[in-house]
């Protein structure tokens, strides 16, 4: 497993611990997030600083929980990795499951990372 994939296993694992602390040194700011889910609208956030990405990702965790009694999150695969010196982007198939285990929502995710102090950082994704 090369370096980008194990980060991203990582950062998966801390997501499905339910709480914003627990990703936000997987970030770096400004993190630009698209979401594709509307096909209508896709929505670009720019999130600036800690402060915003809590409240961004406190919102997430809430309706994720409240609305399909979100347990974590399981990567499937991760194809279409690229990688240069300092940056690297990755395609991510993941589920996430109920306290019951099902799955309730397939998803594809593209991350987009650099090295900051030796160590990757999201600075986008498109989910």
């Amino acid at each position: 497993m090369n370096e980008l994939s194990k980060f991203l296993h990582q950062y998966i694992d801390a997501f499905s611990k339910g709480e914003s602390k627990n990703i936000s040194s997987y970030y770096s700011f400004p993190l630009t997030i698209i979401d594709q889910s509307d096909v209508k609208n896709n929505v670009i956030s720019v999130i600036k600083n800690k402060k915003q990405f809590y409240k961004y990702f406190n919102n997430v965790y809430t309706a994720l929980k409240l609305i399909y009694n979100y347990k974590k999150t399981k990567i499937t695969k991760i194809s279409s990795i690229k990688i240069n010196k300092n940056f690297g982007n990755a395609k991510v198939f993941a589920s996430r499951l109920n306290y019951k285990n099902k799955i309730f929502q397939k998803l594809e995710l593209i991350y987009f990372a650099k090295k900051v102090k030796k160590k990757y950082r999201i600075f986008c994704f498109i989910v």
